[in-house]
């Protein structure tokens, strides 16, 4: 498995990312600005009252995204700390019908996200007038293909120390942790890699860092119920 990053970090330039999140923000200026500038009052002090609510609104959003993230870490570090004193993996009980010797380390509900093939035309004109009202030309499209992430499905995900197993509203999936070459863990999901499978999967989780942590658990030891002797360096990028 591929010793990727807890999380990931775009590559997007600062001011397009500021410009994407406060977008609203500063179009309320703008008008704010414009209004002063036609030495209409009443229309600016309307947009200043709008501009102090959204900002209002959006610090208060930013903040309980930043106390969320927060909290998920301190989570994850409490669970690495129980990891280091009890030298092993936790254990729930479950309904489901398991193999020999396998046993559920957790279960929580999830969406499943993969990538699919979209196709996009684009088309470009070109014309000519020939007299008012009557204009002649030609158009040329073509067609382009990306991958885009979709949402598939809707259930349940649980980790065991063998599999990852959904069990969704339209189908079921089980993944031997064995066959996952990369994991990627996002602000509110982790994304596998697996052999033999070119589209990516996402599965949302309330903590990717401690799914995480013991996927990485499971796929490098033989007995993740036993840690014992084992150095347990586990660090949150």
């Amino acid at each position: 498995m591929n010793n990727n990053s807890v999380t990931r970090t775009e590559n997007v330039p600062q001011f397009l990312y500021i410009l994407e999140k406060y977008a609203g923000l500063i179009w309320i200026f703008l008008g704010f600005v414009f209004c002063l500038l036609l030495s209409d009052y009443k229309l600016a002090t309307i947009s200043f009252a709008i501009l102090g609510y959204v900002a209002t609104k959006k610090i208060g959003e930013g903040r309980n995204r930043k106390d969320a993230a927060l909290s998920v870490r301190e989570d994850a570090h409490a669970f690495i700390e129980q990891l280091k004193s009890e030298r092993k993996l936790p254990t729930i009980p479950s309904a489901l019908l398991l193999d020999e010797g396998e046993r559920v380390i957790f279960e929580e509900s999830t969406t499943l996200k993969e990538t699919r093939a979209i196709r996009h035309s684009i088309g470009v004109g070109m014309g000519t007038s020939i007299m008012k009202g009557v204009r002649v030309g030609t158009y040329k499209s073509r067609s382009e293909s990306k991958q885009e992430w979709r949402l598939i499905d809707t259930g349940k995900l649980v980790l065991t120390n063998k599999r990852i197993i959904f069990n969704g509203e339209k189908e079921n999936r089980a993944i031997l942790v064995s066959q996952i070459i990369s994991i990627e863990a996002y602000r509110d999901g982790i994304e596998l890699s697996i052999k033999s499978k070119t589209k990516g999967t996402i599965f949302s989780v309330s903590n990717p860092y401690i799914w995480n942590i013991a996927i990485r658990i499971i796929h490098s030891v033989k007995d993740p119920f036993n840690l014992e002797g084992m150095e347990l360096n586990i660090e949150i990028e």
